[in-house]
């Protein structure tokens, strides 16, 4: 193909499309009959630019004649409504078009969103309209002048002023309308003679060397036709996924890979061995004959018109098989007058009746049997804009540009988002029971299959009930605000619908539900838990703090139920219809005529005062906090009855007793200082004093704080598990010379030794274990824990401890190991113990002292099955008087093997 050389110059290499699309490894956002299409960044003149690879596939039939039919096509011709061709790459077996990125893919994807205006569609089809006739005004113009009756043939100025419009329209696409009394003069003085310019070897070749038949023929025709093709181009697939559409909305005709070019010259008809197209759009006639003519390009684009009238396509698919084509259908309704059963139901308010009856007729004129009553496609772009005159210039159309829907008056820029009643119903089966899955004070959210861009996505459609007090304002609001404010921790807000009485908003689905459900689910651990409020906090800090907009936003409905959970447990706060957008430049309180909250969760200030801050979302935060620390919700109705349960924590937390409220099934794998930073920063939120709260930035940073503690502490945790693991696996010998002290496993709380036999001996920290209301840290006595408990044994104590290390079917010894500042001699401990369920036994043990020092008391002897053991045990009050002065020092309890039972 020597010829090809013409077009080196669009040629780019393939290293270049690799490193824009990652080596093709991100997801296609096409694919089609060529194969798939990729988007990336190149670097272009113009500088860097977002375009769409083409990529061929061999496998779907496509070869090297289709791949270089589109270079020449697309680089013959420019037309603002046709696909640009940037560039294309053939390398070893690669065939690849670079195009213009087209933002919002293709019309196929908006058929059926009522987002998508009756005034966008009429202008997207005139669009494609302009593109498909492009393709043949040169061929047009030649033909006229090839006319056998000479007195019907055009008159030379007539074919000048034809050629220098198109030539102008073609060079100036931006203008969409271009007539010769506004072709300036300058443009025609300065190019008149542009047409007389040609190279020698074209003159030669169109003379056949000057020979006197071809003196006039050839010639002339060559210079009627300035692109030098005499050609006109018939396409063969228009459909609605052919039509791209770019961000402002305007129409490109794509995929040129089946077009067949013909002479300007030749009959209309064009007979092709090979019938090429697609199912639902092809023209029957030449389905049935493989007579192809401009007139078959002119039938699919009847059929796209009738999708966009619509909303639907042609074709209904079950798991990918074709059952129905309802272009039939559709010809029927029209001329049986029923045109209003097939309308798209979201349109119907918007259609002026003289447009839509300008429009179908056009329409069902493309899809006439016979092709010799098709319009032409310069008809055809008449019509529409006929259509769009009579649209743009009727009273419902300016009453819609005039009309307020909401308090705001500025809603219309969210057309976009907006959706259809029907399509919602369809997806909640009319709103069934099966679909809802949550309720509220705004009405009842629901779930539901949707055809988004990226085809059918899980959904949530929040419908709001006006029982409840929630009307347009709150509806408007969550509208405008979810479409400004983006962020990965705020849900999404996909769509909305605001048809007849129904207000519904349409959400990215959170598959988990909300926070509220997993409060008191023992399966969300400690660490999911500080995930979830680090990705809150980190949402609200957002809010909060102004950045580059100028005002803040204060959500005033934060709770658990407001913050929804995707699969991987990321959070995201929900119901924004109570928010405030306030000026970063007003006063930290916020005056307001209404208070607005959930009742537990409300800053007891705001309701008081009516003076709304920021800290007043800090406040509600901090209670949800403290129902992530507790595993319940901070309401319970009794009797009827509301009751709040925040008061309560409190008084505990300021009693040291959190540990009584904490939710037991976190207690084992939770990280004391990740306990400490998390409770400490849960307290101050629900400080009374505004002052005394900490900012969103500063609750952000302490739970990222305490979630790397916990962390820690389970890295630890691992690594220790794999020395224990180690001790089983290793000779018992070999692990007393490698632990000859012992090692500190678990939260810090359990002291491990192997003895010589081999055998495990565990030692469980006092601070752990014992239910020490009088008892208190102290630093100063330092053994194998960091802490020991302080406090007088004479009122008794209770130890509570389930093990974890022991060995099987050894006998083990149970003891206290202690210190007191008396003698020790003469001092006799009265307890009672239990193993696991059984029943108390009482005994009363005199303590011997060890070699380091320590006291110990052997309580009893239990031989160990597993390696987990409840055990509990009940130190009663000293009878001896004189003890009552001495201060005990308790380290923790030992089980030491003694005995392996065969």
């Amino acid at each position: 193909m020597s010829y090809m050389d013409d077009f080196t110059h669009l040629e780019i290499q393939l290293e270049d499309i690799r490193a824009a699309t990652n080596n093709f490894s991100d997801k296609p956002i096409g694919n089609g009959g060529f194969g798939a299409v990729y988007k990336g960044e190149l670097i272009l003149p113009i500088g860097q630019k977002m375009v769409a690879f083409k990529r061929l596939n061999r496998k779907y039939g496509q070869g090297d004649v289709e791949f270089w039919k589109e270079i020449t096509m697309l680089s013959e011709l420019s037309h603002e409504n046709l696909a640009s061709l940037l560039h294309f790459c053939r390398e070893g077996d690669e065939r690849i078009l670079v195009y213009e990125y087209a933002s919002r893919r293709s019309l196929d994807g908006y058929l059926d969103k009522a987002s998508l205006t009756w005034t966008q569609r009429l202008n997207i089809c005139i669009g494609a309209a302009r593109g498909i006739e492009s393709l043949s005004t040169f061929a047009a113009i030649a033909k006229r002048c090839l006319i056998r009756d000479h007195k019907k043939r055009p008159k030379m100025v007539e074919v000048v002023e034809e050629l220098e419009v198109a030539l102008h329209q073609q060079r100036n696409s931006k203008q969409n309308n271009v007539s010769v009394a506004k072709t300036p003069t300058s443009y025609r003085y300065m190019k008149k003679f542009d047409h007389l310019k040609i190279r020698l070897t074209d003159i030669l070749l169109a003379t056949n060397n000057f020979s006197v038949d071809n003196l006039c023929g050839r010639g002339i025709a060559y210079l009627h036709d300035p692109k030098k093709t005499q050609q006109r181009v018939l396409h063969r697939d228009i459909k609605s996924s052919n039509i791209l559409l770019d961000d402002k909305w305007t129409a490109k005709v794509s995929d040129f890979g089946l077009s067949k070019i013909t002479p300007a010259n030749q009959p209309r008809t064009y007979l092709v061995s090979s019938i090429v197209g697609t199912p639902g759009y092809c023209d029957p006639s030449y389905y049935d004959t493989g007579i192809l003519s401009k007139e078959c390009d002119v039938y699919s684009f009847g059929v796209v018109l009738f999708e966009v009238m619509c909303g639907r396509l042609c074709c209904e698919f079950d798991k990918d098989k074709l059952i129905c084509i309802l272009v039939n259908t559709w010809r029927n309704r029209c001329h049986e007058d029923r045109l209003d059963d097939i309308i798209f139901p979201d349109l119907k308010r918007q259609i002026n009746q003289e447009a839509l009856s300008t429009f179908a007729t056009i329409a069902l004129r493309c899809l006439n049997r016979d092709h010799k009553k098709r319009p032409k496609m310069v008809e055809i772009v008449k019509e529409l804009e006929i259509t769009l005159y009579h649209q743009q210039n009727s009273k419902l159309h300016k009453a819609n540009l005039t009309k307020t829907p909401t308090p705001y008056g500025f809603m219309e820029e969210y057309d976009y988002l907006k959706i259809g009643l029907k399509d919602i119903e369809v997806a909640t089966n009319s709103f069934s029971d099966y679909k809802l899955v949550a309720r509220g004070g705004f009405g009842k959210v629901y779930i539901g299959e949707l055809s988004l861009l990226g085809g059918k996505s899980l959904v949530c459609f929040k419908r709001l009930d006006r029982r409840f007090g929630q009307g347009d304002v709150e509806f408007w609001k969550e509208v405008s605000f979810l479409s400004k404010y983006k962020h990965e921790n705020l849900v999404s807000l996909l769509n909305f619908c605001d048809d007849s009485h129904e207000r519904i908003l349409v959400y990215n689905c959170a598959s988990r539900g909300s926070l509220d459900r997993y409060v008191s689910d023992p399966g969300l651990t400690w660490t999911q838990r500080l995930k979830i409020c680090v990705g809150v906090a980190n949402a609200m800090n957002y809010l909060h703090v102004p950045h580059d907009r100028k005002h803040r936003v204060i959500h005033r409905n934060i709770k658990s139920s407001n913050i929804l959970l995707n699969d991987d447990w990321t959070s995201m706060v929900s119901d924004f219809t109570q928010s405030k957008i306030v000026s970063e430049k007003e006063s930290e309180d916020y005056a307001i005529s209404e208070v607005v909250g959930t009742n537990g969760y409300c800053d007891p200030l705001y309701m008081e005062t009516g003076n709304l801050t920021k800290e007043s979302d800090v406040y509600s935060f901090g209670v949800v906090l403290f129902e992530l620390l507790c595993g319940r919700l901070c309401t319970i109705y009794r009797n009827r009855e509301l009751g709040l349960l925040l008061p309560t924590w409190l008084r505990y937390y300021n009693e040291k007793r959190l540990d009584e409220i904490i939710f037991p099934d976190l207690k084992e794998k939770m990280d004391s200082c990740s306990l400490n930073t998390f409770s400490s920063l849960a307290y101050r939120c629900l400080k009374k004093e505004r002052e005394e709260r900490p900012s969103m930035a500063e609750v952000m940073k302490q739970l990222e704080i305490a979630l790397e503690q916990q962390e820690d502490f389970e890295e630890t945790m691992r690594i220790q598990n794999l020395v224990i693991s180690s001790i089983s696996k290793t000779p018992r010998n070999q692990n007393f010379m490698r632990f000859p002290n012992g090692v500190l496993v678990g939260d810090g709380n359990t002291w491990l030794s192997i003895l010589q036999s081999g055998k495990v001996c565990e030692v469980i920290s006092a601070t752990k274990c014992i239910s020490a209301d009088s008892l208190v840290h102290d630093d100063t006595q330092n053994l194998r824990f960091s802490n020991v408990l302080k406090g007088g044994m004479n009122n008794g104590f209770t130890i509570k401890v389930t093990t974890q290390f022991l060995s099987r079917k050894v006998r083990y010894t149970v003891s206290l190991v202690f210190k007191h500042n008396g003698t020790h001699h003469g001092t006799h401990i009265p307890f009672k113990f239990k193993l696991n369920e059984e029943r108390y036994y009482s005994d009363l043990c005199m303590p011997h002292v060890r070699d380091d020092g320590w006291l110990m008391i052997e309580l009893y002897q239990f031989t160990s099955y597993k390696k987990e053991h409840d055990i509990g045990i009940h130190f009663l009050p000293l009878l001896n008087i004189a003890s009552s002065s001495i201060e005990y020092f308790l380290e923790g309890v030992e089980f030491r093997p003694v005995q392996y039972v065969s």
